[in-house]
């Protein structure tokens, strides 16, 4: 296992060492032979860097080969050239062990082995299922009509068939923290349905099994994870942790004293107007807001007598024709005349107003004259109309309408990316930094016409130790890794 054929030795060498306060480094990884190499360099704290945890020669030549968990597997490999008690301690665990996890009889017997946690190619997923009888038992196809509302207000709609037994799946989604789900039945007969959702993430119990099937070293970070008590201990052990804790403590305090905020809640309207409105037609001012969507005695009226109610000056005449007629503020004849109509901010003609039922409409805002939208002929006023939406940011909570059931989905932790800061600008050479990870970059690729790759990083401002780590693999499939202490 362990004959010295599996490794190559690229020269690691530090051309600049500064290890004071946002000090420049530099380091140059030289290769003699001419073979395509792809490696990863990671730079950290030495008190937080894992120098005796698995590498790529105990993961790749000895955890993955044998059954069940090696400890401490990273040992057999830890010098370039093995002693005689090391090799017989490898020969006992290779005797000890279960060689391969994989039962090649059964293999050649087409018996696979069970993979408990497969590949995730569908993303994320819609699943759950329709639980009332009386649906499933109606003749039409059902479809499940969903509408997905992130936190940034998009939106994306779609209709999941459901199956005979109630049971729908949709594959493929793709989402951060959490979005809201609106749904109903495409049937008609039945407003209210028992509809069960399930999680598309792992559980918790799945989670924690999933831990107890990885290696010692996985194990022993779910664990310290898991028990609040350890991962106290562990901070208090390293120095480096207690004094970044102290910076960013300090860092909070004095931005703690020098800002004050303030803020003021705003009205249903003011949020209804800044979510339907734009540009010009947005904003308080020279116009009347009406909250049609927020007014439970607006349903079952007609639109214009109930907007007579509720705008001043305005009235409604049939004018002699079987359809109203609003009349606001009079033109240049001094008679009333007609406001300019606007539909979702988009000029619309009476006559199709007139046909919109109230009960579609959220939002109204009326502008008095004069309007700078006057080529809209809002000489006698405007009347901007906003029709609803399938989601609603102040009242899609309410549960007495049928067709807004709603549901929250768990989606992806947002990452973080990670930060190298440039400290040759001078504009950020003053913040603080308690980077434990200085630098990492999992693809240095060197060959016949770049043998040599340079790499430079800042320290941050409290590391006096640091822990450089070279891994990587050649064409040929033989392996490299040096780790160097820079102090």
């Amino acid at each position: 296992m362990n004959n010295q054929n599996h490794f190559f030795l690229p020269n690691l060498t530090v051309a600049k060492k500064d290890l004071s306060k946002k000090g420049i480094n530099e380091i140059e990884i030289n290769l003699s032979d001419t073979l395509f190499t792809n490696m990863s360099v990671a730079v950290t704290e030495a008190s937080v860097a894992d120098i005796n945890g698995p590498t790529i020669f105990s993961e790749f030549l000895l955890s993955d080969e044998l059954k069940g968990k090696v400890h401490d597997a990273a040992y057999y490999f830890s010098k370039e050239v093995p002693s005689d008690s090391t090799s017989a301690q490898l020969d006992l665990v290779m005797l000890t062990y279960g060689h391969r996890r994989f039962n090649w009889e059964q293999i050649t017997k087409g018996i696979l082995p069970t993979i408990l946690y497969p590949a995730d190619t569908g993303y994320l997923k819609i699943k759950g299922q329709v639980t009332t009888k009386k649906t499933l038992k109606s003749k039409e196809q059902l479809a499940l009509n969903i509408m997905l509302q992130t936190k940034d207000n998009k939106r994306n709609m779609f209709a999941i068939p459901v199956k005979s037994d109630g049971n729908f799946e949709q594959n493929n989604l793709f989402y951060y923290d959490t979005v809201k789900l609106f749904y109903n039945l495409s049937t008609q007969k039945n407003k209210i349905n028992a509809v069960k959702f399930e999680a598309s993430l792992m559980k918790d119990e799945e989670r924690k099994n999933f831990f107890i099937n990885q290696p010692v070293s996985y194990k022993s970070t779910a664990a310290l994870y898991n028990n609040k008590e350890n991962y106290k201990e562990a901070k208090q052990d390293s120095v480096f942790f207690a004094v970044q804790e102290k910076l960013q403590k300090l860092t909070a305090t004095k931005t703690l004293k020098t800002v004050i905020v303030s803020a003021k809640i705003k009205t249903s309207k003011q949020i209804l107007d800044d979510y339907y409105t734009r540009g010009m037609y947005s904003g308080e001012g020279n116009n009347i807001a009406v909250d049609v969507e927020g007014d439970i005695h607006a349903s079952g009226l007609k639109l214009w007598d109930y907007l007579q109610a509720k705008i001043p000056g305005l009235r409604v005449s049939n004018n002699g024709g079987p359809e109203p007629v609003p009349l606001w503020y009079p033109n240049s004849q001094g008679i009333p005349d007609v406001p300019a109509i606007l539909l979702d901010e988009a000029p619309v003609s009476l006559e199709l107003v007139s046909s919109i039922d109230i009960n579609s409409i959220a939002y109204v805002k009326a502008f008095r004259p004069p309007f700078l939208g006057s080529m809209l002929n809002g000489f006698s006023g405007v009347i901007a109309l906003y029709s609803k939406r399938s989601y609603s940011p102040v009242y899609s909570n309410r549960n007495n309408e049928p067709g807004l059931e709603t549901f929250l989905l768990k989606g992806y932790s947002k990452f973080k990316e990670f930060i190298q800061p440039d400290y040759a600008n001078s504009d950020i050479k003053e913040e603080p930094d308690s980077r434990p990870t200085l630098y990492w970059d999992p693809f240095i690729l060197t060959g016949k016409n770049n043998p040599t790759s340079t790499i430079s990083f800042y320290n941050n401002d409290i590391s006096k130790k640091l822990c450089v780590v070279l891994e990587g693999v050649n064409a040929e499939g033989k392996m490299a890794r040096i780790v160097k202490i820079l102090e």
